[in-house]
């Protein structure tokens, strides 16, 4: 039988035995660990997640292929809290603040406001677009550069034959396969919805979890994963979560970097 490439719109429909055998053909072609494989549920989406060891770090596995990604901006609503946020109540999204509610909020804003602060996602968001990727291990959890800068970063990883992520690889980990503005959905961490973005996601990865930590990708001018250290609002700040998110961030800050290994996923060994 010919080895059928897998693809991201395959690779939740396996059960963990099919997994497995998918992640051990990986492990042998690529001569890495394999240290686990499990079925995972995440915000009402459940895939397996393979988990492997190269060179003693922990790397998942980010199947591939055409891939869906960016943010359609003219679908969402805000929540009455994400609009007294957008409009400048610097508490409203707190996770101290009241509960004011979740749900869509009401007509009870202009709707020039909402013309507003959908074209404020808009320009902060990537376009709805399909891309072709392929199939790569992720670095579970991201490590400080420390005092190297992005071209020492990728020499280091290039001698241990991983590389850095390109913006839309990164982008594409980080959703894993959401296409609401969030990886759990569209409504921001709030007091009113007590969603934590340090649990992994679908992929198993802790990616986007922390507004204050930014992390490099192949592209210097892009760094993804934070938002600018400014006072304000939380609606800026918690876009950081999205993995569609572009914001400028100063670069006087701790910057992280994610390896990835690119890898051939097919069900035939």
């Amino acid at each position: 039988m010919a080895p059928h490439e897998l693809t991201a719109a395959d690779w939740p429909a396996l059960d963990v035995p099919a997994a497995r055998r998918v992640a051990e053909g990986l492990a042998r072609r690529h001569g890495i660990g394999l240290r686990e494989v499990f079925r995972y549920t995440y915000a009402g989406r459940g895939a397996p997640v393979a988990v492997f060891d190269v060179a003693g770090r922990d790397f998942a596995l980010v199947p591939g292929g055409a891939v869906p990604l960016g943010f359609d901006e003219r679908g969402w609503t805000p929540s009455e809290e994400e609009m007294a946020s957008f409009l400048g109540d610097e508490d409203a999204l707190s996770p101290a603040a009241e509960p004011v509610r979740s749900t869509p909020y009401e007509p009870d804003f202009a709707a020039e406001d909402l013309t507003e602060i959908r074209a404020g996602l808009a320009r902060r968001t990537t376009r709805p677009r399909v891309v072709e990727l392929p199939s790569l291990l992720v670095a579970v959890q991201a490590e400080p550069v420390g005092e190297r800068g992005p071209a020492e970063v990728a020499a280091a990883l290039a001698a241990a034959g991983q590389r850095l992520p390109e913006p839309d690889e990164w982008e594409h980990a980080a959703a894993s396969g959401a296409r609401t503005l969030f990886p759990w959905g569209d409504r921001f961490p709030s007091s009113a919805n007590t969603i934590d973005p340090s649990v992994p996601n679908l992929f198993g990865l802790r990616i986007a979890h922390h507004p204050d930590e930014p992390e490099l990708t192949a592209d210097p001018a892009v760094v993804l994963g934070a938002c600018p250290p400014e006072d304000g609002p939380w609606f800026e700040t918690r876009l950081a979560h999205a993995p569609a998110y572009r914001g400028a961030v100063p670069g006087d800050r701790p910057v992280f970097v994610r390896a990835v290994l690119p890898v051939t996923l097919s069900t035939v060994d």
